[in-house]
């Protein structure tokens, strides 16, 4: 199995390094991998999509203290984009 991103530059790099690596046929199309958002370079999840001045500002409940480091650091997350939620279910059908 081979993992990658929601994005399509990711599985087709993934693509390219398995043929490369003969572990695969040319023939196998890029949409057999097994995608997921959570491997994106960066994703906010339950902020995806949220206008980040009104993030920042704790109109969708946050501190933004708590928002500035999910924001700023390497190591904090932000809270989980729940599975059943709309915008989930948008970036699975991309």
């Amino acid at each position: 199995a081979c993992f990658t991103s929601i994005l399509s530059r990711a599985r087709l790099t993934a693509h390219h390094c398995l043929w490369a690596y003969g572990d695969m046929p040319a023939s196998v199309q890029v949409g057999k991998y097994i995608s997921d958002y959570r491997l994106n370079e960066r994703h906010y999840g339950a902020l995806q999509g949220y206008v980040k001045a009104d993030v920042e500002a704790g109109l969708y409940g946050h501190d933004p203290k708590e928002v500035e480091g999910w924001r700023r650091g390497w190591y904090a997350v932000p809270p989980l984009l729940e599975d059943d939620d709309e915008r989930r279910i948008e970036e699975i059908r991309k």
